[in-house]
């Protein structure tokens, strides 16, 4: 034991810092693991309580490019739902002409812009 310590204060001195920055390395993943763990527990928590409510684990995406794809179909979806509806609409009034879709001008006159004189 005294032979130990021996050698921990030497190897202290000729590399001084060393054994705290591996302490604290140790502590870190210590703490890293623990937190891992919690997060895991209550995740887990939460699938098994979604599966009590919903009676099946949700649909959960993979990755989040998957999920943004998923997400931008949807929207898509309700866009083009939307427009149908409008346009069914706009049908059942017999003119045809909805809005001002002209985007790149500011005036509500339906043309589209061009060189102002």
């Amino acid at each position: 034991n005294l032979d130990q310590q021996q050698r921990q204060y030497e190897e202290d001195m000729r590399n001084p810092g060393v054994r705290e920055d591996k302490e604290a390395k140790e502590r870190r993943e210590r703490t890293m693991r623990r937190l891992m763990d919690e997060i895991e527990e209550d995740n887990k928590k939460k699938r098994e309580r979604a599966k009590e409510i919903l009676g099946k684990v949700p649909d959960t995406p993979k990755s989040r490019t998957k999920a943004m794809e998923k997400a931008l179909k949807e929207a898509r979806d309700e866009v083009k739902k939307m427009r149908r509806q409008q346009l069914g609409q706009a049908e059942g009034t017999g003119s045809g002409i909805t809005e001002d879709d002209d985007e790149d001008d500011d005036d509500d006159d339906g043309l589209p812009a061009g060189p102002k004189s």
